[in-house]
C-alpha cells in the first residue's frame, strides 16, 4: 500500500505540470492581451458649467491644412458619433457649403472669432446656442497612431469659451495605448478575429474614435437647475 500512496502524488504533480504546460501559451497569450497599467488623461482642457439655455450645438467642419482636407472630413465622421453619445446637448453638425454660405469661407479655426453678425444668423436661422470648432493639429495614420485635437464650444450669446481642450494622442505613449485598449474591451463590437482590444491600434478611424471618446468626456455637465 505505501508503494502505490507515494506513487499517486507524483502522478498527480507530473499530470498537473504536462495540462500547465500545454495551457500555458494560451495563458500567456490572454494575459498578454489584458491591458495593464494607467490610461491617459487628457488634462490640457478648460470647462465651464454648462448652462441650461446651451441647448442645440452646431458643430462646424473640422479644421486644418488645405491639402488634408479629405483626411479632416474622415476624422470628423469617426469621432461625432462619441460627441453625439454624450447626451451633453443636441448637435447638428454642418457641411462646408452651409458655412461657405452663412460665412463666406468653409470653417472656422478653433481660435477663430465667429462675426457678431454671422453668430445672429447663427442664431436665427438654426436656432443655435453655441458652436464647436475644431482644429486637426496633426495627424500620423501610420502606427504608431498620432492625433492631435484641439477644440472649443463657444457660446454665440456672447463668445463665451465654455469648454476648449487642445491634446495629442500618441499610440507610442504606453498611457495612450493602454486607454486605447480599454477603450476597445468596452465599447468596440468586434467579431473575430479583431476580437483582440489591440485592434484600436491598426485602424486608424477606431483609434479617432478613441480620442473622441477621452476627450468629449471632459465636456462640462449641465449646470442643475434652480427648484
Amino acid at each position: 500500500m505505501k508503494p502505490i500512496a507515494l506513487i499517486t502524488p507524483v502522478l498527480t504533480g507530473l499530470c498537473m505540470l504536462l495540462v500547465s504546460s500545454c495551457t500555458s501559451p494560451r495563458l500567456e497569450r490572454e494575459l498578454k492581451d489584458i491591458p495593464l497599467g494607467p490610461s491617459f488623461q487628457p488634462d490640457n482642457v478648460y470647462a465651464e458649467p454648462l448652462s441650461p439655455d446651451i441647448r442645440r450645438v452646431l458643430v462646424f467642419p473640422f479644421h486644418t491644412q488645405p491639402d488634408n482636407q479629405a483626411e479632416a472630413a474622415t476624422l470628423e465622421k469617426a469621432m461625432l458619433p462619441s460627441l453625439l453619445s454624450t447626451g451633453r446637448f443636441e448637435v447638428v453638425t454642418l457641411e462646408r457649403g452651409e458655412v461657405m454660405e452663412l460665412a463666406g469661407r468653409p470653417t472656422f479655426a478653433s481660435m477663430d472669432m465667429i462675426p457678431p453678425a454671422v453668430a445672429a444668423r447663427l442664431r436665427e436661422q438654426w436656432r443655435a446656442d453655441a458652436v464647436l470648432l475644431t482644429d486637426i493639429t496633426s495627424y500620423r495614420p501610420y502606427k504608431p497612431f498620432m492625433l492631435g485635437v484641439r477644440s472649443r464650444l463657444v457660446s454665440l450669446r456672447d463668445q463665451e469659451v465654455i469648454w476648449a481642450c487642445d491634446e495629442v494622442y500618441d499610440a507610442g505613449n504606453e498611457a495612450v495605448e493602454v486607454g486605447a485598449r480599454r477603450y476597445a474591451e468596452r465599447y468596440l463590437e468586434q467579431e473575430y478575429p479583431l476580437q483582440r482590444s489591440y485592434s484600436v491600434l491598426i485602424s486608424p478611424r477606431r483609434f479617432a474614435a478613441y480620442v473622441a471618446h477621452s476627450l468629449y468626456s471632459t465636456l462640462p455637465e449641465r449646470e442643475p437647475q434652480e427648484p
